[in-house]
């Protein structure tokens, strides 16, 4: 029988028995040994997604809410194993470049005198001639979601300046406009006009 062939059999025998793990909690640490044992011997590898729930320490199969607890913290996943104690920690590596690259842009903004303050992964406090807006990195779909409140017409020329000069390092981006409930929203459609935006009235 061709190696190929046995490697590929194997992947399956694994994906069944770590699939029969998760299902049937009492078994579950036997099929996690089988998964592993078939692993060593055929020399495959086991999938990443299905390899962080695995606890290498009791064989526990991990699922969160149960017998595991995943935080997150500064670009890591803490995994602890509440069976034996055992903690993982796996990289954000995707985030972090994402990361970087946002943060290297909003540095740009210092030429153009917006202010910006990081408050926390993936939070930053943005200020332009008075007026402060929230900025948020949506890590999945990978461009900016920006948060503004809109009280009067004076910050609506401001948000309007603003939203300008964030457009020349970010072409897509999510506004959210937090507006009083006596602004027309017919002059918001005016202003913003091509960007994509949503008003939610305070």
């Amino acid at each position: 029988m061709k190696r190929w062939y046995i490697k590929k059999i194997a992947l399956e025998r694994i994906k069944i028995l770590l699939k029969r793990a998760e299902e049937d909690e009492k078994r579950s640490k036997r099929y996690v040994e089988l998964a592993r044992r078939i692993s060593e011997k055929c020399r495959v590898r086991i999938p990443k997604h299905l390899r962080i729930r695995i606890c290498k320490k009791c064989n526990s199969f991990l699922i969160p809410g149960r017998n595991c607890r995943v935080r997150i913290n500064k670009h890591r996943i803490i995994i602890t194993c509440l069976n034996c104690g055992n903690i993982k920690r796996y990289p954000l590596i995707e985030e972090i470049k994402i990361h970087r690259e946002f943060s290297r842009k909003l540095i740009e903004l210092k030429n153009f005198n917006v202010s910006v303050k990081k408050i926390s992964r993936g939070f930053f406090e943005i200020e332009y001639n008075g007026l402060k807006c929230i900025y948020k990195i949506n890590f999945k779909k990978n461009k900016p979601i920006v948060m503004m409140k809109v009280s009067n017409y004076n910050d609506l020329e401001k948000a309007s300046e603003l939203l300008s000069i964030l457009k020349k390092i970010h072409e897509d981006m999510t506004i959210l406009l937090f507006v009083e409930k006596d602004l027309s929203e017919n002059i918001f459609e005016e202003k913003f006009k091509g960007y994509d935006f949503k008003i939610v009235k305070n």
